[in-house]
């Protein structure tokens, strides 16, 4: 179960009121809820299955049945709420690393253990998703993507990726007279 909240409005300094919008009933073990930027997709990874969802507020602009100007809100209601499945996927092993890149545009996976990272991207004229591989000289023991700032314009920085892997240095030497650091 995922529940969502809307940002808090502050009423007076540091004085937050949460209160929960919407819940989405899954029916699993969900291991993994990322956010794009701008907070209106939401990928869950729940064991092998990957869903995106997208407000509606953007699924109504993306389809031309709003105006950009309409999507300034001044109060939250149940019928201006509202996720909806845009796509899923069962994947072939189970993920442990999932990043959205900075500007939405992207997102990374890998498995445990796994020496190749799928980089997911929109196929154009439509809402599905291919990947292609990354392969890394060991296996992947975290990854991320570069920051960039708040107030780039999608696409306008080409996204990086970063993963990397565990390396454990020790002293030379058999004896603690021979290793010297």
């Amino acid at each position: 179960m995922i529940h969502i909240q809307p940002p808090p409005t502050p009423t007076q300094i540091f004085s937050y009121r949460w209160v929960e919008s919407q819940t989405l009933e899954l029916g699993c073990h969900v291991d993994s809820v990322q956010w794009t930027l701008d907070g209106l997709r939401l990928l869950v990874l729940a064991g092998r299955d990957l869903t995106l969802y997208q407000h509606r507020m953007l699924s109504s602009l993306v389809h031309g049945k709003q105006s950009t100007a309409s999507l300034v809100r001044f109060s939250i209601t149940e019928d201006e709420a509202g996720w909806e499945v845009v796509w899923k996927t069962t994947l072939s092993s189970k993920v442990k690393y999932v990043k959205f890149s900075p500007d939405g545009a992207l997102f990374a996976t890998c498995g445990e253990g796994e020496r190749l990272v799928k980089v997911w991207y929109q196929k154009k004229d439509s809402f599905s998703f291919a990947f292609i591989y990354v392969q890394h000289p060991a296996p992947v023991c975290g990854l991320e993507w570069r920051q960039s700032g708040r107030y780039m314009p999608r696409r306008y920085v080409q996204n990086a990726l970063i993963t990397w892997l565990v390396v454990v240095w020790g002293g030379l030497g058999t004896s603690s007279r021979e290793a010297s650091f």
